[in-house]
């Protein structure tokens, strides 16, 4: 637990961070409640303490996860209720597993931590986080130090979405001692996380080593690094509205890239957009090495060779002259069911399966059809009378072997009648033509809900 004398050197911590802190909440989104990631520690109970001083009309909440990963988190989580209790702000504690994977255990605690947080989001609530511009000053160095790009150099954004709600935060202009020395003058009880000085981790030795170096002679230097990454982040809207124009005509089947469209740009563009293609999906980016390695691969490939790219549980795969992104993770089952499509039938991580249109025309007469997943074999007659197998079909469609598996397959009385929406029996389409009904399989899109910093 901190608890230190006042300091000397900014005697107006609490007036500054109550004078700024309205205009910077203004600046966010609209919020119906906010929702405060309160750790216990110095930055997150400033944050809090000074939101509930202020005269808002919108509600506060404050949610601590307990990571189990720290002797003292379970003090930690006391501490929480403790202050939450006594700045009468509600306060959800949530307890999470925390299971390393190749992209380590931090990046698997903040990925369990907002995971966590989505659990209690709903339309409206905007999500408040209190990384201050000493963070953003260490992310740029580090991201300049791993060889990133203008979106790495552009640092920690001011908000993004966070499934149904919008994550803001609003302290990233206001340096990092201002927010301690207002937690010293109010007397807040807040953890001092014993790790944050391990030098071995790669922010710590930044945060304690370099910046500090760096300010003796540049006493400014964390606040201009800060103000770069925002002029940076300023210059991304434009940027990133080039990129997509060029990305646009590549785009395919199955959310796939042409490679030979990709080709016809010049290596570095190719390497951004390449980045662009995985953000547009909310994919965590890999490396600029591996990136690089990729694009190199697709080049000096033989044409019978397709290369692929593995990080942490993602891969890129090509498929028939395409660049296919597919969560690496072994294939989804389902168990064989029976459906009534008065109701869309959810595949969940893969599809919805319904009838739009006009249902009210077939509401008396549904017909019953029981769903399976593709095993191999199977045939489907089509409309020029004859019986199709379903292989050669994907083949000539060109379905990328692994999202087959994924295709539903729907029967009527033993025969099949539709794999998918890609194709129907003619009796089927008959069915639907009368009624002005319409078959569609919608698979699940990858979205923007990559968990950036």
């Amino acid at each position: 637990m901190a608890h230190e004398p006042a300091p000397k050197n900014r005697p107006d911590a609490v007036a500054e961070l109550l004078t700024q802190l309205p205009g910077l909440l203004a600046a966010g989104p609209p919020a119906s409640r906010y929702l405060i990631a309160y750790s216990s520690g110095a930055d997150s109970s400033a944050l809090l303490h000074a939101l509930s001083r202020l005269p808002l009309q919108t509600p506060l909440q404050a949610i601590h996860v307990q990571h189990g990963l720290h002797e003292d988190a379970e003090h930690w989580a006391e501490i929480a209720q403790h202050n939450c209790r006594a700045w009468q702000i509600p306060l959800q504690i949530e307890r999470v597993k925390v299971t390393a994977t190749g992209q380590g255990l931090e990046a698997a605690a903040r990925d369990a931590r907002y995971a966590a947080i989505q659990r209690h989001v709903q339309t409206g609530t905007v999500v408040l986080t209190a990384q201050h511009a000493d963070d953003q000053a260490e992310t740029l160095l580090l991201n300049l130090l791993r060889g990133s790009g203008i979106r790495g150099l552009a640092g920690i954004p001011p908000q993004r979405t966070l499934g149904r709600a919008m994550l803001y935060r609003p302290l990233l202009s206001l340096p990092g001692q201002l927010l301690r020395d207002y937690c010293q003058q109010q007397r807040l009880d807040y953890i001092d996380d014993s790790s944050n000085h391990e030098l071995t981790f790669e922010r710590n030795w930044l945060r304690h080593v370099l910046l500090p170096l760096l300010q003796s002679r540049f006493p400014h230097a964390g606040d201009k690094l800060a103000v770069s990454a925002g002029l940076l982040r300023q210059a991304l809207p434009l940027y990133n509205q080039q990129l997509r124009r060029l990305l646009e005509p590549l785009y395919g089947p199955g959310q796939s890239l042409d490679i030979a469209g990709l080709q016809q740009h010049p290596e570095f563009v190719q390497h951004e957009l390449l980045q662009a293609y995985l953000t547009e999906l909310g994919i965590p980016l890999p490396s600029s090495r591996q990136s690089a390695e990729l694009l190199r691969q697709l080049r000096e490939a033989r044409v019978d060779r397709n290369p692929e790219l593995d990080w942490h549980d993602h891969r890129l795969q090509v498929y028939r002259a395409r660049l296919y992104y597919r969560r690496h993770q072994p294939t989804t089952v389902f168990p064989d069911s029976v459906w009534q499509p008065d109701q869309p039938w959810h595949w969940p991580r893969v599809g919805t399966l319904s009838i739009t249109g006009n249902p009210a025309a077939a509401t008396r007469q549904w017909p019953r059809f029981q769903l399976r997943q593709r095993h191999g074999g199977e045939t489907i007659v089509l409309a020029d009378g004859r019986r199709h197998r379903l292989k050669q079909l994907c083949q000539q469609a060109g379905i990328p072997p692994w999202q087959r598996a994924h295709l539903p397959l729907a029967y009527h009385r033993g025969q099949l009648m539709a794999v998918a929406d890609h194709w129907l029996h003619p009796a089927l389409r008959r069915w639907l033509q009368q009624r002005g009904l319409r078959w569609q399989w919608q698979p699940v899109r990858y979205t923007h809900e990559c968990n950036n910093r």
